[in-house]
């Protein structure tokens, strides 16, 4: 014989647990650590072209950050220099707190749209970050997507 009230009790419990989510998410950005400075790293990109050909490339690339921090808030300024000498140059903000920071630009090509989403963690004291990304670039006539995966040190300011 099955049980009639199993369901009503899941849907019960299913309506608690979505009710209590809110509250395990936490409260506002703390703001920690500082990792305003200069800092260099290495960023891995799967660049993907989501057109007819689908090619895939990858690619290890040197760049450099300023970043900005006023409390919680982040300004990023990233310069990446890929293979071929191109620099890129993308400006992000975001939001740091207990460790963990995310940082986002949008903006608009000629005919298109391009977007970066970063998603990180920091070492207590400031010095380290790694993290991961994802890259979406579409106009009328290519669209492509890059997995981003990166790591950086701070530099040390000069004395």
């Amino acid at each position: 014989m099955r049980c009639k009230w199993v369901p009503l009790v899941l849907l019960l419990l299913a309506g608690i647990a979505a009710a209590a989510l809110p509250g395990l998410r936490g409260g506002p950005a703390t703001g920690t650590p500082d990792i305003s400075g200069s800092w260099t790293g290495k960023l891995l990109i799967k660049d993907f072209d989501l057109g007819p050909a689908g090619t895939k490339e990858v690619q290890k690339c040197p760049f450099e950050m300023t970043v900005g921090q006023d409390g919680a808030i982040l300004s990023l300024s990233m310069t990446v220099a890929c293979e071929g000498g191109k620099l890129s140059l993308f400006t992000l903000g975001g939001l740091i707190g207990s460790g963990h920071f995310v940082a986002e630009q949008e903006a608009s090509l000629e005919g298109g749209i391009e977007e970066i989403l970063l998603s990180g963690t920091v070492t207590g004291d400031g010095t380290k970050m790694k993290g991961v990304g994802v890259f979406f670039s579409a106009s009328a006539e290519n669209a492509s997507v890059a997995e981003l995966k990166f790591n950086a040190k701070r530099v040390p300011p000069q004395r």
